[in-house]
């Protein structure tokens, strides 16, 4: 179970990263480094993803989009800046791997899947994304705060959504899926004592974040930006590997 967990995971961050850095790339101007450095980790989060992975239905494609990040890789080392057509390219790449769980699906294609899938790869690529570009203002004072600005958002944004499809599905049979009958369940029941560290670390501490980043991003503070990205980026991934452990264990509740 724990490759499986780690595998997804894995995806779902490579899928984020082509999704998030292709939304901040089609709205601004970003520097080729910082575009080619998400190309390389994509690639490498599908590439993790297919070593750990044990479902044989989406290991082709999975390998299929770790050589599609790294053909945009060579594209864009031979373009120099973000074409937009590299970048539609991108963006197509990651939401192709988000549609993945559901359209390979026993039953046939499915919009519950897609509706955690899609949240949570959001989540990790704008955390990550954002974190990684912070780093270029440490070197290049002139380099304009619009992409962080817009990255600070995305990143609130999807926190945002992140926390409204975990409230809905505790809602819509959550609750029964963690074993949580009584307010004493939550201390008592395994599932539900391991989604009450998910929705803290997870959830309402990079939510939070999430606001604090934008607020330093406007007044032009890049330096504490990043590091509190780093903090969320942690934060994230934590809540993340625990909410891909309790779909395993709630017959996939959105958790």
């Amino acid at each position: 179970m724990i490759g499986s967990i780690a595998a997804a995971v894995a995806a779902r961050l490579a899928t984020g990263i082509l999704l998030a850095g292709g939304w901040i790339a089609l709205r601004h101007r970003v520097p080729d480094a910082f575009f080619r450095f998400l190309l390389a980790g994509a690639a490498g989060g599908f590439g993790l993803s297919v070593l750990l992975a044990r479902d044989a239905r989406e290991l082709p494609l999975r390998a299929g989009l770790a050589v599609a990040s790294l053909a945009l890789l060579w594209l864009q080392r031979r373009a120099g800046v973000p074409s937009r057509r590299i970048v539609a390219l991108t963006l197509a790449a990651g939401l192709f791997g988000a549609l993945l769980p559901a359209l390979f699906r026993p039953d046939g294609f499915g919009l519950r899947p897609l509706a955690g899938e899609l949240p949570a790869s959001l989540l990790l690529g704008a955390v990550t994304a954002t974190m990684i570009l912070g780093h270029w203002y440490l070197v290049d004072t002139r380099l304009s705060i619009a992409p962080l600005a817009s990255g600070a958002a995305l990143f609130l944004a999807t926190a945002a959504l992140r926390v409204a499809v975990s409230a809905g599905a505790l809602a819509v049979g959550g609750m029964a899926a963690l074993g949580i009958a009584a307010p004493g369940d939550l201390i008592y029941s395994t599932n539900a004592l391991f989604f009450s560290f998910r929705a803290i670390t997870g959830l309402a501490a990079p939510l939070a974040l999430a606001v604090l980043v934008r607020s330093t991003v406007r007044i032009r503070s890049t330096q504490s930006a990043t590091g509190l990205l780093y903090v969320a980026l942690i934060l994230v991934l934590f809540g993340e590997l625990v909410a891909a452990f309790l779909e395993r264990v709630s017959a996939g509740a959105l958790l």
